[in-house]
């Protein structure tokens, strides 16, 4: 099954980027320092960058309409760190930034890689996030980065119909674009078992695309495992990172979350990161399905307690509802729900303030 060469040459590759997973220098070289991590971070509070629409630089470009939900407004890497003085002065200590990795055009957020080990063009290049990094660490900001590592973009079209099956691996027609590293270019690292149709379903929820076109790794298969730990490893060092978000938590095969954090944590510790940050999403709204996560990973999102908090926040029902929000949790998940992280808004909910609200109310 080959892929159509104008269809790999919309998408050229950064410039310099690892090619493939084989090449990964992953040995800590002598004599480089990496920066500590936070010794505690309960006391964190952590500023989420969309970074295509946050700040842009004079490099930074638009592409498509604006009016588009999928347009390109620009932000960049160098956009972000001129606005780092406006970021610590926020009162957050540390960003979370949306991936940098290099996604399809029309993927603005990060969320459709077709390229793990390089920076998206559209945000800059590796010298740019390199140098973003490092000065927020000069100015004691951590960073925490998400990376996606249970789907890819959209590499290959079905044979026959894209839609969850009855769980039966499909026959793929073609690939559409190259993926990187191209280890990864094979059909056995991928499900191939189409798009969900019933999120409630468990084995749709690990194994099924993300609708209609986002791939489903096999992170059930160790090969596969072994390709994408060592992406996320070498972000890790070429990045000096503190943390990082891994999307979809849920959509896991638990056998590779609990590898990921293990491995991670510590390789982490070889470059002095003692306390590296593991954080998963998962939106549900439910906390009893927030428990399965939290053994390997240090926190996750609390979206149910965001989902109870919204108007006591917003000083239109009793601050009595936080606390009793907070004790639900404690009731259903025990000591691990101090670990939860709390959050006003994010990339994947409405802001916190509607256009009639009192700026006010954020600053409280």
């Amino acid at each position: 099954m080959n892929a159509e060469p104008l269809l790999y040459a919309r998408i050229a590759p950064p410039a310099g980027a690892p090619e493939t997973a084989a090449e990964l220098r992953l040995e800590p070289e002598p004599g480089r320092g990496w920066t500590p991590s936070p010794e505690d971070w309960r006391d964190q509070v952590l500023y989420s960058i969309v970074l295509d629409r946050f700040a842009r630089s004079e490099r930074g470009r638009a592409s498509g309409d604006p009016a588009d939900g999928r347009s390109r407004h620009g932000g960049d890497l160098p956009g972000a760190l001129e606005r780092l003085g406006y970021v610590a002065a926020t009162g957050a200590t540390a960003l979370l930034l949306t991936p940098v990795t290099q996604t399809v055009p029309e993927a603005y957020h990060g969320y459709a890689p077709v390229h793990l080990l390089g920076v998206d063009p559209h945000l800059g290049t590796m010298g740019d996030y390199r140098r973003l990094v490092r000065a927020a660490h000069a100015r004691g900001l951590a960073v925490v980065q998400a990376l996606v590592l249970g789907h890819a973009g959209p590499v290959f079209e079905y044979r026959a119909g894209g839609a969850w099956d009855g769980g039966r691996v499909k026959p793929l027609a073609r690939w559409t674009r190259a993926l990187r590293p191209l280890e990864l270019n094979a059909p056995e690292h991928f499900c191939r078992k189409g798009a969900i149709t019933n999120w409630d379903d468990a084995r749709q929820a690990v194994d099924g695309d993300f609708p209609p076109d986002y791939r489903s790794f096999d992170t059930a298969r160790l090969r596969t495992q072994e390709l994408l730990i060592r992406c996320a490893l070498w972000w890790i060092k070429e990045g000096d990172l503190d943390g990082l978000r891994l999307d979809a938590v849920r959509h896991l095969d638990p056998s590779f979350l609990e590898r990921f954090c293990r491995e991670v944590r510590a390789y982490a510790a070889r470059l002095g990161k003692t306390n590296f940050l593991l954080l998963g999403e998962n939106s549900t709204g439910r906390d009893e399905e927030l428990k399965p996560h939290l053994e390997p990973l240090d926190t996750v999102y609390h979206y149910p307690a965001f989902r109870r908090d919204g108007l006591a926040l917003r000083g239109q029902a009793p601050t009595r509802e936080l606390e009793l929000s907070q004790l639900r949790a404690r009731e259903t998940l025990g000591e691990p729900a101090s670990r939860l992280l709390r959050f006003i808004d994010l990339h994947d909910t409405y802001r916190f303030l509607r256009p009639s609200q009192p700026v006010v109310l954020l600053k409280m």
